[in-house]
């Protein structure tokens, strides 16, 4: 029997068998008739047999749609697109990713996907070029909450794979799923009882040949840290496709199973912009005193600072403090994770401890020592001490102290990180 080729995983309730579905009489049995000849003087009567082996037919698999999906530009990926792929035949298949295991890419608009490439992985991580699915039927009926079921055994009796179902296995009987939780045990009998991991969630019978449809995922991730490639105009919509296909070894009538989906990948980009203002002396863009501080967590936003681009420039002298507030916008389906942020002071200032804000909220962490060495106070955002960074979040963030966000940010949402420093 074929090892098994992908390590098997879930997902509930994506895919639901049709009625045309559930009847499938197994691959690799016997169908076995005996005719019996009675007469005078031989009670026991005399036989002949006839005895047809049951082909594996070819069924394309049920594959799950993954839709769109959304990634910021430059993002690392680690799960591209995860599928879940379910048999429909009645035996054990082996399916061939197409394009020599990798995805193509096409119809990209407006991005520039320099090194990004995409493979098929198994949910440990490992490239795969193929994967099995086996299929099996109730050769006894079972009642509901019944944790085991007999199918029949599939002639080979030391493997401990029925029909290319295994231990561990995914499994659908009737639309519900299980998993098959203890080794097979195969006797040289003519059936093989299969433990389930639960109950069995309604009674099944043999007499229409329930199907036993093994179930698993697969993803498909990005090549590498290449990422998702990079918007080559942040104000068009950015996208391309990456088409997925299978196909089936079983031939049945010169035609092969196939299963295909087409996902697109839409980049997005992020913007983060960069504001001072000097505090100890009137320098705001109203034209009036500034205030103490800004209420950047009731969105007020940024008019009485400074962007150190162009014709605006803020002056500063000696002993005078300096606030500066960097601005994270997310756009629509735009989500960060692990979202971190660096800087790195001037080495002619000094950062004020205590004055760090994430959305008007004080937070501190776990940094080293200050530009100038010192162990206090901390520059929290220097990329050098403990986690690279100062980890951000948006509103929906509960704190519990001071300590850092927790690195998710929605999308559409806008954060604000104020600190500030003094002139040497």
């Amino acid at each position: 029997m074929i090892k098994k080729l992908i390590a098997i995983g879930l997902m509930g309730g994506l895919w639901m068998f049709s009625t045309s579905a559930l009847a499938v009489t197994p691959g690799n049995v016997n169908l076995e008739n005996t005719a019996t000849l009675f007469y005078d003087g031989n009670a026991t009567g005399i036989t002949a047999n006839a005895t047809v082996v049951v082909n594996v037919i070819s069924s394309n698999p049920s594959l799950s749609d993954v839709g769109t999906i959304t990634k910021a530009e430059g993002q690392e990926i680690t799960t591209e697109a995860t599928y879940t792929i379910t048999a429909t035949n009645n035996g054990l298949d082996t399916y061939n990713f197409d394009n020599a295991g990798v995805p193509s890419i096409s119809n990209a608009t407006n991005a520039t996907l320099t090194g990004v490439s995409y493979e098929y992985r198994d949910d440990g991580g490992s490239v795969i070029t193929s994967l099995q699915l086996g299929v099996t039927a109730l050769a006894v009926s079972a009642s509901q909450g019944n944790t085991t079921i007999t199918v029949p055994a599939d002639g080979n009796d030391t493997d401990g794979i029925v029909n290319g179902i295994a231990n561990g296995d995914t499994v659908v009987i009737l639309g519900d799923v299980y998993t098959i939780s203890a080794p097979i045990t195969e006797s040289g009998s003519n059936n093989v009882v299969l433990t389930l991991d639960r109950g069995l969630d309604q009674a099944v019978t043999y007499d229409v040949a329930t199907g036993v449809f093994e179930r698993t995922t697969f993803t498909v991730r990005t090549n590498g840290a290449s990422g998702v490639g990079s918007k080559t105009d942040p104000a068009l919509a950015t996208s391309y496709d990456v088409s997925v296909a299978l196909t089936g070894t079983v031939v049945t009538d010169a035609t092969q199973a196939t299963a295909s989906d087409v996902f697109t990948v839409v980049v997005v980009n992020i913007t983060i912009d960069k504001f001072v203002r000097n505090v100890t002396r009137d320098n705001c863009d109203d034209g009036g005193a500034c205030a103490a501080d800004l209420n950047v967590d009731a969105g007020s936003g940024v008019q009485n600072y400074y962007l150190t681009t162009g014709t605006k420039v803020v002056d500063a002298r000696s002993a005078e403090v300096l606030e500066y507030v960097i601005r994270v916008v997310t756009p629509a389906d735009g989500a960060l994770v692990n979202a971190r942020i660096t800087d790195v002071l001037d080495v002619f200032t000094s950062f004020n401890s205590g004055s760090l804000k994430i959305l008007g909220r004080t937070v501190s962490d776990e940094g080293t020592g200050d530009n100038t060495g010192a162990a206090t106070p901390a520059f929290p955002l220097d990329p050098g001490a403990d986690d690279g960074g100062l980890l951000i979040n948006d509103d929906t963030f509960v704190a519990t102290g001071t300590e850092e966000g927790g690195g998710a940010v929605a999308d559409n949402k806008t954060v604000y990180i104020l600190y500030r420093v003094t002139v040497l």
